[in-house]
């Protein structure tokens, strides 16, 4: 076992190169938080509107912007983002990645508590566009970084995904962007390279 876990080596996917192109520092608003995907049950995200709609008596500016479509709660969530206009606001599904680059611009947290993610390039789109980020714990990017770079918490429990964001807004400060260096790890053109290295072995 010890010999194998010595050849291991985890290399990541890497994320378009628009993103990696127009690096970009945090947004001074804490209390803004966004989400972009699907709507279904996995991305958990109606459990993520319960923490949002809980801590409106403490952070009476607290929003969320949403941008995507389809999946199984995409009825429920429309319905809640209506219900709370002054919290929530529905964007639709963005394509373009000028628009979605704007969308992260007005928010400083990314929030997605997935039951299962095998890693979660989105998580970092968001951060090349300065925002911290809320994910599951076990799940996507659990463990990958080194840097304190947001809150970790359970996809289960309403209450740990309120915990985690209170985290975030009350400690902004605390938490890091990654540099442009580090970013390069996501480059396609990197990634390429470290698998031809690892054939050529």
């Amino acid at each position: 076992h010890k010999v194998v876990r010595e050849k291991n080596i985890v290399i990541s996917n890497g994320i378009n190169e628009y993103w990696l192109n127009n690096i970009s520092k945090p947004n001074k608003d804490k209390n803004n938080i966004c989400y972009a995907g699907i709507f279904d049950n996995n991305k958990n995200v109606k459990k993520l509107i319960e923490a949002i709609l809980s801590l409106k008596s403490e952070y009476a500016d607290i929003h969320l912007d949403l941008a995507g479509s389809n999946g199984e709660q995409e009825k429920d969530i429309l319905a809640l983002a209506k219900q709370n206009p002054d919290t929530i606001k529905y964007h639709g599904r963005i394509t373009e990645k000028e628009k979605m680059k704007e969308f992260y611009s007005r928010n400083s947290i990314f929030a997605m508590p997935s039951h299962h993610e095998t890693f979660g390039l989105v998580y970092v789109e968001a951060m090349s566009q300065g925002l911290k980020v809320l994910y599951s714990k076990g799940e996507g990017i659990d463990g990958f970084f080194s840097e304190n770079i947001g809150e970790c918490v359970s996809p289960n429990s309403t209450e740990s995904i309120k915990n985690g964001l209170k985290k975030l807004i009350d400690n902004s400060g605390q938490y890091e962007t990654l540099s442009r260096e580090r970013f390069c790890d996501f480059d396609w053109a990197k990634i390429a390279e470290k698998y031809k290295r690892i054939y050529k072995i």
